[in-house]
């Protein structure tokens, strides 16, 4: 399954993964993360609130 926060990175891969390689078990999911996820369905590896802000601010400062 092939997805981003917009859709048009998840459509490019799907392009490619299913139209060049020919994979044509990949799927893709049409809408965005961000219509998935405010529709409370489950979402793997989705850090907490609290972890999530502890990355972005570590993120901030190794820049």
């Amino acid at each position: 399954m092939s997805f981003c926060n917009t859709g048009h990175w998840a459509a490019t891969n799907w392009f490619v993964m299913s139209e060049i390689a020919g994979n044509k078990a990949v799927k893709l999911y049409p809408a965005s993360v961000v219509e998935w996820s405010q529709s409370e369905r489950p979402m793997d590896n989705q850090p907490s609130r609290v972890t999530a802000l502890v990355q972005d601010v570590k993120r901030a400062f190794d820049k």
